[in-house]
């Protein structure tokens, strides 16, 4: 499963998990579409935190560590919109 066609709910998530948790339900016997889904929650992108003001030097060097936030901020929010956009085509 792809975030283009999530298939599984949350019930049947958990009944998975613990299905392999109690080893009624081996590794390679999980579906694919389950172990694609677990590849694109691992990939999914994190927020990047802001620095405190007091990390700026105030210098105007370049990268100024505000100027690389935004920058990693604006490409998180990038990859979330494009996220949400193969999880809205459908």
């Amino acid at each position: 499963m792809n975030l283009n066609n999530i298939k599984f709910r949350k019930h049947e998530i958990k009944r998975l998990i613990e299905n392999y948790k109690t080893g009624i339900i081996k590794l390679e016997e999980l579906p694919k579409e389950f172990m694609n889904f677990l590849d694109e929650i691992n990939n999914f992108p994190l927020k990047p935190f802001e620095p405190e003001e007091s990390e700026c030097c105030g210098s105007g060097c370049r990268p100024c560590v505000m100027d690389v936030y935004e920058e990693r901020l604006q490409e998180y929010e990038d990859r979330i919109h494009e996220i949400y956009e193969k999880v809205n085509r459908d």
